[in-house]
This record gives structure tokens, sequence and C-alpha cells, in this order.
């Protein structure tokens, strides 16, 4: 079990505030379930067990635009890691180099200004 810094103010950010109540689920599940790179497997009736709803994934993945990231059977959610560690990570902390790991196995990498996308050589 890991505990993860959430934005309380995302309910007066009007991105968040217009998205229909079953994409708000959708995107606190996501936050909640992907792991410490923002990589999510994508798990259909996992997802419908958890939430009690009839969820269709690819649905919501375009209604949360450049929020997420699709990579066939996984989602990334690019600013993840950046919001979660405040800073781009380094081999130096214990911790990220645990992240690190974790990008390197899903063929990730972190730009310059901490957003995780799919490396280059990948």
């Amino acid at each position: 079990m890991s505990k993860r810094f959430t934005e309380t103010e995302k309910w007066e950010d009007s991105w968040f505030a217009y998205l229909t109540p079953t994409t708000k689920l959708f995107w606190i599940f996501l936050l909640d379930k992907v792991d410490d790179s923002g990589v999510w497997k994508k798990d259909q009736r996992r997802l419908n067990f958890e939430t009690g709803m009839e969820i269709e994934i690819q649905a919501f993945i375009e209604d949360l635009g450049d929020r997420v990231i699709d990579l066939d059977d996984r989602i990334l959610i690019p600013g993840f890691v950046q919001f979660q560690q405040g800073r781009p990570l380094t081999e130096k902390v214990r911790f990220h180099q645990r992240i690190l790991k974790l990008l390197e196995k899903h063929g990730l990498e972190q730009d310059g200004k901490g957003q995780v996308r799919v490396s280059k050589g990948f």
C-alpha cells in the first residue's frame, strides 16, 4: 500500500468540473491504481468491479485528453511522477531508483520538465 498526494483544488478546476461523474470516477480510479511510474495495466473487469459501474475504458481515455496516453494494454498519466515527486527523478534518491526502473520496464523516460513519455529508443 502506498500513500499519494492528491490535488484538492481539482474540484474548482474547470477541466475536472465539467467531466461527467463517470469520467471523474475513472480519473480518480486511475490516480489511485497507477504504479509509481504513472502506468496502469488495463483491466476492464477489475475497473467495473472496483467502481461498481460499467465503464468503457476507451471512451473515457478520449474524455481525459492529453492527461493520459493510451499505450495499448496500459494507460500512462504523463504528469503523475512530477506531481507526486515534485521534481525530476535522480539516481541519487533511493525511491527514485525504483521509479526509474519501472519507467525503463515500461519503455518510458522523464523529459527535462518532469513529464513522462515513451522513450525515443523504444
